[in-house]
C-alpha cells in the first residue's frame, strides 16, 4: 500500500486506494507480505530522521493490521540500510542529506520505527511473521592506503547495523559510538536490544555487486 495515500495526515487513514486490491488478493488466496514503508514517507513526516517517524509508523502499522486482520506477513521498513544510505548519506531520497551524522541518525531512527511497528503489529496479530528485507554489500578498499582501508572497514560494519538493532544485537563499539553521537540514546539502545517476534522473523537478502565510487563517512568522494 502507498503510505502517503492511506495515511494522508496524522491520525487520518483512507484505505480507498488499497481495499479493492486487498480484497482481490484475499479472494485469490494469495499470501500477502505487507510492505508498509518502502523508501518513502508521507509529506507531513519530515524524512527518515523525523523524531516522530517511529510513532507515526507504529500507528499506521496498527491500523493496517486492524483493517486487514487476515494478513500475517509484514515488512515494516524495507531495506533500512539502503534507505538511510541513499536518503541521508548520498542525499538522493527523502531527507536529501549528506554526511555521517544524518546517515547514522536515519539508520537509528528507521530501526526504532521498525521495532515500534513490530510491537504494534504483534498487539493486533500475535502470530504475525516479520519479513525483513535488507541489502548485503561487501566493501573492499580501492587501494592500500590507510584512508581507503578505514573507509571499507566503516562500511562493512555499517551495513549490519540495522539488522543488529532490529534483531536485538549490539552493534560494534565503533557503530554504537556513531549512533550515540547522532542522537540515539542509551535508553534507545536498551530498547532495541530486546528481542521481539521470537521465531517469527524471516530475512530476505538482496546481494548487490557494484563498482561504484564510495561516498566517504566525512561526506567527500
Amino acid at each position: 500500500p502507498a503510505w502517503y495515500r492511506t495515511n494522508p495526515a496524522p491520525g487520518v487513514f483512507d484505505w480507498s486506494s488499497a481495499d479493492d486490491q486487498m480484497a482481490w488478493l484475499y479472494d485469490s488466496g494469495i499470501a500477502v507480505i505487507a510492505d508498509l514503508c518502502h523508501f518513502g514517507v508521507p509529506d507531513w513526516i519530515n524524512g527518515f530522521r523525523d523524531p516522530a517517524l517511529p510513532i507515526h509508523l507504529a500507528s499506521y502499522a496498527r491500523e493496517f493490521a486492524k483493517r486487514y486482520p487476515w494478513v500475517r506477513h509484514f515488512t515494516p521498513v524495507n531495506e533500512i540500510f539502503v534507505a538511510a544510505n541513499f536518503s541521508a548519506m548520498v542525499g538522493w531520497w527523502n531527507d536529501c542529506a549528506t554526511g555521517l551524522e544524518p546517515f547514522a541518525r536515519a539508520l537509528g531512527n528507521l530501526s526504532m520505527a521498525h521495532e515500534l511497528a513490530v510491537e504494534a503489529i504483534l498487539a493486533e496479530r500475535p502470530s504475525a511473521i516479520i519479513v525483513q528485507a535488507e541489502s548485503f554489500e561487501r566493501f573492499s578498499p580501492a587501494d592500500s592506503s590507510l584512508a581507503a582501508v578505514a573507509e571499507s572497514q566503516f562500511w562493512n560494519e555499517a551495513r549490519f547495523v540495522a539488522l543488529d538493532l532490529t534483531l536485538g544485537r549490539t552493534p560494534s563499539a565503533a557503530m554504537c559510538d556513531v549512533l550515540l553521537r547522532s542522537g540515539l540514546t542509551t535508553t534507545d539502545l536498551a530498547f532495541l536490544r530486546e528481542k521481539r517476534a521470537h521465531a517469527q522473523r524471516w530475512i530476505g537478502v538482496d546481494y548487490y555487486i557494484t563498482s561504484e565510487q564510495l561516498v566517504s563517512a566525512s561526506g567527500r568522494k
